[in-house]
């Protein structure tokens, strides 16, 4: 399985990778923010400053280069699209595993 993928944005070339297992809290904290509806101004403003620190460290781990603003949404879907495939990859793997009888060494 290839680990990396190379995307061209703009005539901006990123190669991405799927997401470091140590980076999971940050991916579900992602999600999590992205579904919280905040109580309060302030509360936005928090969530706001947590989600962008966290999609930062996500695309800082898993692309080849520092990523501008203007293509922040979209490489970060692609990262996430990439991840979820590799998953998917790795799941697929694991079912050969469960096909195969359980014999000692």
């Amino acid at each position: 399985m290839k680990s990396q993928k190379t995307v061209t944005v703009d005539d901006v070339e990123y190669t991405i990778s799927a997401i470091p297992i140590d980076h999971s809290p940050y991916l579900k904290l992602v999600n999590s923010l992205l579904t919280a509806v905040p109580e309060s101004k302030e509360q936005a403003d928090k969530n706001q400053k947590a989600l962008a620190h966290s999609v930062d460290k996500i695309l800082a781990a898993t692309v080849d280069k520092k990523v501008p603003t203007e293509h922040q949404n979209f490489i970060y879907n692609l990262v996430i699209n990439y991840h979820n495939i590799t998953v998917e990859e790795a799941e697929k793997q694991a079912e050969l595993f469960r096909d195969q009888p359980n014999t000692p060494d």
